[in-house]
């Protein structure tokens, strides 16, 4: 025997709004079942801020230096430089006079889109943990010339003018410097760095 919304549902005295009207009902208390249940297990879940960890660099022997040693290890969850006002003495125009009007080799690989490099400044303003990755203008996986890429990964290493972050919050290490990380992100046309941003 079927239940009674569905008899109501199916019973031909019924006009169409009030079948409507029954089926907006329905669904409403299914939503509010499902709301709730997702409510009671999002309250039951341990708290946590993946968005926080998102984009974390990993330590890698093969890569990275074992003498850089981050500051708050462990102690807080490392921010972005725009969120920290980490800074790059001279700001931008510093940076371009150091990819885009210095000497570069030109790419024989792909000839137009972007090589971003991400690191990590501590808090003393040095810098390690360099990652690179390379898209094309259409945001798709590319592979510029190496001795393209091997040359802006050297300078944004050389780079020693790092102001590092601080932090901003009321609590108590207000104004300290702390670990923070940057990303460069070079606009590569033609084969050549045209521009630095952010």
């Amino acid at each position: 025997m079927p239940a009674p919304y569905l008899r109501n549902l199916m019973n031909p005295n019924f006009s169409i709004e009030q079948k409507l009207v029954l089926r907006a009902l329905a669904l409403g208390a299914v939503f509010f079942c499902f709301s709730t249940v997702l409510a009671l297990a999002q309250r039951a879940a341990p708290p946590s801020n993946p968005a926080a960890s998102v984009g974390d660099i990993a330590f890698d022997p093969a890569t990275d230096r074992s003498s850089f040693q981050r500051c708050g290890e462990g102690q807080y969850d490392v921010p972005q430089y725009y969120q920290s006002q980490t800074a790059y003495t001279g700001g931008t125009q510093a940076l371009r006079q150091q990819f885009v009007r210095a000497a570069m080799p030109r790419s024989t690989g792909a000839q137009n889109g972007y090589v971003t490099i991400r690191f990590l400044i501590n808090c003393h303003g040095e810098t390690d943990r360099f990652r690179v990755t390379q898209i094309d203008a259409a945001y798709q996986p590319a592979r510029f010339g190496p001795a393209l890429v091997a040359a802006l990964l050297g300078r944004a290493k050389a780079l020693r003018a790092w102001v590092p972050g601080k932090f901003t919050g009321p609590d108590a290490h207000h104004g300290e410097a702390l670990d923070s990380y940057y990303y460069l992100l070079l606009k590569i046309s033609h084969g050549r760095v045209v521009d630095v941003l952010p």
